[in-house]
C-alpha cells in the first residue's frame, strides 16, 4: 500500500486521537495510525461510526492475520485522508486487505527478507489460504496456551488439539498427495519448498504468539516512551517552528503574523535492523513437541523483549548528543541536577519544578506535569516510600507527591544511583520508540533446514528509539 505523507504527531494531536478511541472503543492502534496519516481529529469524530464499523468487521473475518489487520487500518486512514466518507473508506480498506493475502510482510524491507508466496481468499476451508488460516488458528492457541498468553480459536478450532503431523497430513493432502503416514507428510510439507503452506502456517502462528507476547509482557520503560511507525529507513527531523506560535494581538485593519514550519527539531528515530535465528528438527515435528516450538516461540518472545529494551534504553544509557550539540541531560537543557541525591520530598520537588518552569525556544512556558518517577531496582523501595499515600498526624507530614507520580522500576538501567522524572509521552513528547510500518511486531521468516532436517526460523524486526524534547524528562544522578 501506498505509505502517503507519514509523521510523527505532535503530541496533542495524538492524544486528541486517542481520547476519540477511547470514547469510541476501537483501538488505540488505529487512532495512531490515523495522527500519524494526517487525519484531521474532527474528520476522525465524524467516522467514529465507521471506525467501530471497519473493527467490527475484521474480528468477524477469520482469514485476515494480524499484519493484514495492521494493513487494512493504514488503507483506512489512507482513505480517510484523502477526503473519503467512511463508509467509502471501510469498503477499501477491507477489499485491499484481502487483496494482501498472503503477501510478505517483509517485501519493502531494505536488506533482508525475501518475497513469500502471494495468493487470492478462496472460498472453501478446505485448502488453500482457507486451510492454511485453520491451522494457524488452531497452532497459535496451542502456543498461546504454553506460554501463558490469550487466544481463543475461531475458524481453527479443531486443529487446537491436534497433532503437528496430522495438522501436516492433511495440508499436504489438500493439494493432491497421498502420504502413507505423518514422518512422509512433514516431510513433504517441509522439505518441499519454503512458501509451503505448512511452513506458512507455523511462521504465522509464531507471529501471532509473538505480537500477544509482546503486548502483554512490554519493559517498563515502554510506559514512558510514545510508539509510532516509520514507513522508511531515512533520517527525517521533527517539525519546529521559525518563530514562537502564541497567537499575537491583532490590531483594527491589522495583519495576522504568520510562522513557518519546517524540520529543524530533533532527529526522528532512524530504523535499524535486527534478526536472530532458531531451528526446530523434523523428528521434534513428527513427535507433536509442540514444548519445543513453544520454547522457539518463547525465546524470540524474549529476545525481541530483550532488543526493544536496549534500544529504547539506548538514548537514556548514553546520554544521547541532540541536535544543538549538547548532551540530553545537560545544564544548559535545564533537565539535570546540580548535585546529586537519592529520591526525597526535595530532591523530587526541584526535580518536579524543573520540568513545570521549563520553556520553549521562544520563552514560553511549556506547563510540563510529571508522570512517573523512573527508578532502577536498587531504589525502588525509596521510591515507592516518596510518593506512598500517607495518613499524616499534621498537615507538616503530608506527602505532597502522594498519588502524584507513578514509580516505574526499569532493571535494564545500569547506574544504580540515577533516577528519573518524566512527562506523560501521550501529552508531552520526550523518548519515542519507533518500528517499520509493516513490522509493528517482529516478522517472522522460516525455510526448510539445509544442514539439519527441520524448519529453521528467524526472527527480523526494525526499530529504534530517540528523545526529540529535552524538557520532559529530568535526570538526578543520585548518590
Amino acid at each position: 500500500m501506498a505509505d502517503g505523507n507519514l509523521n510523527i504527531p505532535s503530541a496533542r494531536i495524538l492524544a486528541q486521537h486517542r481520547q476519540i478511541a477511547t470514547t469510541g472503543e476501537y483501538p488505540s492502534a488505529l487512532a495512531d495510525v490515523m495522527a500519524e496519516r494526517g487525519v484531521a481529529v474532527e474528520a476522525a469524530r465524524v467516522a467514529m461510526t465507521h471506525t467501530k464499523d471497519l473493527e467490527h468487521r475484521l474480528d468477524a473475518s477469520g482469514t485476515l492475520s494480524d499484519a493484514m489487520r495492521r494493513h487494512a487500518r493504514q488503507h483506512y486512514a489512507q482513505a480517510l485522508a484523502a477526503g473519503n466518507d467512511g463508509a467509502t473508506a471501510v469498503t477499501q480498506a477491507v477489499n485491499a486487505a484481502l487483496g494482501e493475502v498472503g503477501e510478505a510482510t517483509q517485501r519493502q524491507i531494505h536488506g533482508v527478507g525475501g518475497p513469500r508466496l502471494s495468493s487470492n481468499v478462496g472460498t472453501s476451508w478446505d485448502h488453500g489460504e482457507g486451510l492454511r488460516q485453520k491451522v494457524q488458528d488452531g497452532l497459535t492457541a496451542r502456543l498461546a496456551q504454553q506460554m501463558g498468553l490469550k487466544h481463543e480459536p475461531t475458524v481453527g478450532r479443531e486443529f487446537a488439539t491436534m497433532q503437528m503431523g496430522e495438522m501436516a497430513m492433511q495440508m499436504v493432502r489438500a493439494t493432491g498427495a497421498r502420504p502413507i503416514n505423518h514422518g512422509e507428510a512433514i516431510r513433504m510439507a517441509v522439505g518441499s519448498h519454503s512458501t509451503s503452506d505448512f511452513v506458512l502456517a507455523t511462521q504465522g502462528s509464531l507471529e501471532n504468539v509473538l505480537a500477544r507476547g509482546l503486548e502483554a509482557r512490554t519493559p517498563e520503560i515502554e510506559r514512558a516512551a510514545r510508539f509510532t511507525t516509520r514507513p522508511d529507513y531515512r533520517e527525517s527531523f521533527s517539525l519546529s517552528l521559525t518563530e514562537s506560535s502564541t497567537p499575537q494581538e491583532v490590531a483594527e485593519a491589522g495583519e495576522i503574523r504568520y510562522v513557518t514550519v519546517d524540520e529543524k527539531g530533533e532527529k526522528n528515530p532512524v530504523l535499524r535492523d535486527f534478526a536472530s535465528g532458531l531451528a526446530v528438527s523434523n523428528k521434534a515435528i513428527a513427535n507433536d513437541r509442540i514444548d519445543l516450538l513453544g520454547g522457539v516461540a518463547d525465546a524470540m518472545l524474549r529476545a525481541a523483549n530483550v532488543r526493544k529494551r536496549i534500544v529504547m534504553l539506548e538514548p537514556i544509557e548514553t546520554n544521547m548528543v541532540m541536535r544543538d550539540g549538547l548532551a540530553m541531560f545537560h545544564a544548559d537543557h535545564g533537565n539535570l541536577a546540580a548535585s546529586g541525591g537519592a529520591p526525597g520530598v526535595t530532591t523530587v520537588g526541584a526535580a518536579v519544578k524543573a520540568l513545570r518552569t521549563q520553556k520553549g525556544p521562544f520563552g514560553e512556558v511549556l506547563a510540563i506535569a510529571p508522570a512517573f518517577l523512573i527508578v532502577p531496582p536498587d531504589l525502588e523501595t525509596v521510591a515507592q516510600q516518596v510518593v506512598a499515600a500517607l495518613t499524616p498526624a499534621t498537615v507538616g507530614e503530608v506527602n505532597p507527591w502522594a498519588g502524584k507520580l507513578e514509580v516505574l522500576v526499569e532493571p535494564g538501567l545500569t547506574d544504580p544511583a540515577a533516577w528519573y522524572i518524566a512527562a506523560d509521552p501521550a501529552r508531552f513528547d520526550g523518548l519515542v520508540w519507533a518500528t517499520k510500518d509493516d513490522m509493528t511486531f517482529p516478522v517472522v521468516e522460516s525455510k526448510p533446514g539445509w544442514t539439519t532436517l527441520g524448519l529453521e526460523f528467524r526472527l527480523v524486526w526494525a526499530l529504534d528509539a530517540t528523545f526529540i524534547e529535552t524538557a520532559t524528562w529530568y535526570k538526578n544522578p543520585g548518590v
